[in-house]
């Protein structure tokens, strides 16, 4: 049955209707997909409480390999390292530099979103959460996200809610 399928010498042009049937159908599920994201996002509160304590010049830098945060709070780092994992957990080197460049190039906000680095132990968490207090900033762990700010009176517990 194949075998005479595939030896046709006539080339068969696709069908219209089903080129414009997929073409929709993909549409459709975009449209619902990008929705369904854009819910979930709003409805995690770091973006409104970094847009709320922060001016769009800070400089937010957001741990770990949570890039979205910039878009989704519309704020931005200078660091060269904006996106930190996987390479500084596979190479000390990089990690080594980017520690290097934390300390040289302080942020005035930065954001986790990996855990409590307060209580890591033995990773890269561990050594950022060091350097960071060293130099003075100040951590504040709201579950799911972590806060090192040099100004702790900008910052408080969310209260219930929120």
């Amino acid at each position: 049955l194949t075998g005479g399928w595939l030896d046709r010498e006539e080339k068969r042009e696709p069908s219209r209707r089903r080129i414009l049937i997929t073409c929709a159908a993909l549409c459709v599920f975009s449209i619902a997909y990008h929705g369904l994201s854009a819910e979930e996002r709003i409805s995690i509160p770091v973006s409104a409480l970094l847009q709320g304590q922060t001016e769009a010049d800070d400089d937010v830098l957001a741990l770990g390999n949570n890039a979205w945060l910039y878009l989704d709070a519309d704020r931005s780092t200078k660091n060269r390292y904006f996106y930190q994992t996987p390479p500084i957990e596979i190479s000390q080197t990089l990690r080594e530099d980017f520690l290097r460049e934390l300390r040289e190039n302080p942020s005035d906000v930065i954001v986790s979103y990996d855990g409590d680095f307060s209580e890591a132990a033995g990773d890269w968490r561990s050594d950022v959460f060091d350097a960071l207090t060293q130099d003075g900033y100040t951590y504040l762990y709201t579950d799911p996200f972590g806060f090192f700010t040099r100004e702790a009176s900008l910052w408080s517990e969310p209260e219930a809610g929120q």
